[in-house]
């Protein structure tokens, strides 16, 4: 009579094959995801000044996006987002204000714009005049 069923041998030589393709796909799977990471991160900072150009518009008032905490120009973590709702460009209390933090391990390196560390949207969702991007 023939028994069923696998010997230890058979299924310590299975678990080794097993941690072997797991040892050498990690690696390769952590390279493969790390761009997908990265874009991920980058999209959510641009949905969140879309949705800062967004809320000048529904709301008919200027919005600042305003980057570094204190404002800064080099390795920014964080951004804060104001509705200006008396057009004055200061933050007062009442106004909605915002700092975001980028995600973990992430940072902006330089921003060069014009005004400094700030970007002004208008209520009809442009730019300030004499505001520039540059890279």
């Amino acid at each position: 009579m023939r028994s069923r069923g696998f010997t230890l041998i058979e299924l310590m030589i299975v678990m080794v094959i097993v941690a072997i393709l797991v040892a050498v796909g990690v690696p390769s799977w952590r390279s493969f995801s790390a761009p997908s990471r990265r874009t991920r991160r980058a999209r959510r900072c641009s949905r969140r000044s879309r949705l800062a150009r967004q809320t000048a518009v529904t709301t008919h008032r200027p919005v600042y996006i305003q980057f570094g905490s204190p404002p800064s120009t080099t390795d920014i973590t964080t951004f804060k987002v104001h509705l200006d709702t008396d057009s004055d460009g200061v933050v007062d209390s009442g106004e909605r204000n915002k700092t975001y933090t980028l995600p973990k391990n992430t940072r902006l390196s330089v921003v060069a714009l014009t005004p400094t560390d700030t970007i002004p949207f208008i209520a009809s969702g442009g730019l300030k005049t004499n505001s520039t991007g540059a890279r």
